[in-house]
């Protein structure tokens, strides 16, 4: 990562959703970022699937879940990209997806990356 870490911090991911998120849970914030990571990556997979297959329900479904997933651990951008490929499958504009999923899964390691360190903090 390039950069100001702390600026890359708040620009993917809202602090207040996250400082909520470790008042709540306090211990088990880490448990929270775990699943999330391990779920990513599931999610991630199904995006691809059905982006190669154009598949534009499943495609439409997979970028919904992983949407609120997103925005309910405060990764603003990376629900963004996903709230993107939603709109498009749903539109059934699914010919070149595939550079949109490629910018989810470089946000979504960024993000992980970024709540790894903060859950060991």
């Amino acid at each position: 990562m390039r950069g100001n870490p702390v600026a890359s911090m708040t620009e993917h991911l809202d602090s207040l959703v996250l400082d909520e998120l470790r008042a709540v849970l306090g211990e088990d914030f880490a448990v929270l970022v775990s699943t999330f990571v391990t779920d990513s990556d599931k999610r991630l997979s199904a995006l691809r699937a059905a982006a190669a297959a154009a598949d534009a329900g499943k495609l439409r479904e997979a970028a919904h879940s992983f949407k609120g997933s997103a925005l309910n651990m405060g990764a603003r951008q990376l629900s963004a990209l996903c709230r993107d490929v939603e709109a498009r499958a749903r539109s059934g504009e699914v010919a070149g997806i595939d550079s949109l999923v490629d910018e989810i899964a470089a946000e979504t390691r960024l993000v992980s990356g970024l709540l790894a360190a903060m859950r060991k903090s």
